[in-house]
C-alpha cells in the first residue's frame, strides 16, 4: 500500500507513493501527510477490531474533519474492492511509521497536512472532470433542486469553481441559500440533502470499475 520514493531524498524524509484513489496511479505524498493518513487508518482498524464497534466509531468519525473522512474513505475503498467498512492491513510500511503501529489515538490535523489533503482531492477532482462535469451530474441527479439554485443565482455560492467540491460543505451552503430566499427549514434541509447525496454519487461513480 505504501512505497517510498528514494530517488532524491534520504529515507527518513522521502515522499511516499500511496494508492488513495481507485483506477488511478498512486499519489505522491509528503511524509507528514502520509503519516497522518496512516494514523487515521490505524484508528479506523481499531474501531472495527471489536464486534460492538459503535462506541469506538462514535468517538472517532464525528471528531475528524470532512477532509480527513474523504481521504480515508477513498483510501479504504481503493484497497477493499470499492467498499468502505471493511478491515484492511497496511503493507510495505516505512520503518519510521512502525513507531505508531500500536498508537490508535486520533491526532489533530495540521494546516500543512490539511493543505496537502485538499491538494490531493483537487487533483482527483480535475482528473474526473472538474467542476463542470460535477454540475452536469448534479443537474441530472436532482433537477428540481439544481434548477432552484440556478433560479436564485446560487450555483456558484454552492459549488464554487474548484475541481473538487466537498459534499458536506456544499450541503451547508445549499441550506443557507434556500433559507436566504425564504424557504422553510424542512424544505431547505431536504434540498440540501439531495445536493449532498448527488455529490457523493458523482464521486462514487468515478471509482466504479469499467
Amino acid at each position: 500500500m505504501l512505497s517510498t520514493e528514494l530517488d532524491r531524498c534520504e529515507v527518513g524524509a522521502a515522499p511516499l507513493l500511496v494508492q488513495i484513489f481507485r483506477r488511478m496511479p498512486k499519489s505522491r505524498m509528503g511524509r507528514p501527510a502520509a503519516l497522518h493518513l496512516f494514523r487515521l487508518l490505524q484508528r479506523y482498524r481499531w474501531c472495527l477490531a471489536v464486534e460492538d464497534y459503535a462506541p469506538r466509531w462514535t468517538e472517532f468519525w464525528p471528531k475528524i474533519s470532512a477532509l480527513e473522512r474523504t481521504i480515508l474513505v477513498h483510501t479504504v475503498r481503493a484497497h477493499c474492492g470499492g467498499e468502505f467498512g471493511r478491515r484492511l492491513i497496511v503493507s510495505n510500511l516505512p520503518a519510521d511509521f512502525e513507531l505508531f503501529e500500536s498508537d490508535t489515538r486520533t491526532v489533530p490535523i495540521t494546516p500543512q497536512v490539511e493543505h496537502e489533503f485538499f491538494r490531493l482531492l483537487e487533483h482527483f477532482g480535475a482528473q474526473v472532470g472538474g467542476n463542470r462535469e460535477l454540475r452536469t451530474w448534479v443537474k441530472e441527479a436532482c433537477p428540481a433542486e439544481y434548477a432552484y439554485l440556478e433560479a436564485v443565482s446560487a450555483l456558484d455560492s454552492v459549488f464554487g469553481h474548484r475541481a473538487w467540491v466537498c459534499p458536506h460543505e456544499a450541503r451547508t451552503r445549499c441550506y443557507s441559500a434556500y433559507l436566504a430566499t425564504g424557504r422553510g427549514t424542512a424544505i431547505s434541509n431536504k434540498g440540501a440533502a439531495a445536493i449532498e447525496k448527488s455529490l457523493f454519487g458523482f464521486y462514487e461513480s468515478c471509482e466504479v470499475d469499467e
